[in-house]
């Protein structure tokens, strides 16, 4: 089954106190017949039930898929063609991390991203290996507060690409043990431990993974502020700047 999530933002007027509150409703889910842009348009004729004036809509924000995007017969321009005043916005959060990810496709930044995953997966999904980990770990004082509480790794997200940046913080934190605990398996005979050390000791990667990290640690502000209900189109741009 094909649904849309509707969502509206609106402005509430408060007579008790004559102030004005923007809020964000989720409204419920429609289904759709498929995902053709007309067909995702026909929520349109569902709205009765939401009890949505259409005619006061200013208005719409999807992603940039071109069935919600096109010009012509996209979601927005068949909205369009009912009420000419909703205007498109492509949703600036997820304009963010598609520009994240396209620049992630560097091929240093990608084979460091690639790297720091496996590993990860590989001290995740091994009681072993996790057990070494948290044995260097529980020895270096000074990793363990900057780790915050942190017990173990984290695997990156596959959509969220601002939501990296702790992935990555937490393993330039955890840097000194994850190569102590590599070396002591490597020691017992874990042959897939000593490639992956070899991998991590190259200078690409650390370089890799510091300049990758401090710039994605500056993106998790943006993204968290371009998803307030509160912002504005000229704090947006001030803070992207």
């Amino acid at each position: 089954m094909e649904q849309i999530s509707i969502c509206v933002r609106f402005v509430h007027w408060k007579d008790e106190d004559n102030t004005v509150e923007v809020r964000e409703e989720f409204l419920g889910f429609v289904e759709a017949e498929s995902t053709k842009g007309v067909a995702l348009a026909e929520f349109m004729t569902t709205q009765a039930e939401f009890v949505i004036e259409t005619h006061k809509m200013c208005a719409q924000g999807y992603d940039g898929a071109a069935n919600m995007a096109r010009v012509h017969r996209g979601v927005q321009a068949i909205i369009k063609q009912h009420v000419p005043e909703a205007v498109y916005v492509h949703c600036k959060v997820h304009s963010l991390n598609l520009a994240i990810g396209h620049a992630s496709k560097e091929p240093l930044v990608r084979n460091m991203l690639s790297t720091l995953q496996t590993i990860a997966f590989a001290f995740g999904y091994s009681a072993k290996r996790l057990l070494a980990f948290q044995e260097s770990l529980r020895q270096d004082v000074l990793v363990r507060e900057e780790m915050e509480r942190r017990a173990k790794l984290r695997t990156l997200c596959k959509t969220r690409w601002a939501s990296r940046a702790d992935s990555l913080y937490t393993f330039r934190t955890a840097y000194p043990v994850v190569v102590q605990s590599l070396e002591t398996l490597s020691n017992d005979g874990d042959g897939k431990a000593r490639g992956y050390l070899c991998s991590i000791k190259q200078f690409d990667f650390i370089i890799a993974l510091c300049a990758t990290e401090h710039v994605l640690s500056n993106t998790v502000s943006l993204s968290k502020m371009l998803q307030g209900k509160n912002v504005d189109l000229i704090e947006a741009a001030k803070e992207a700047s």
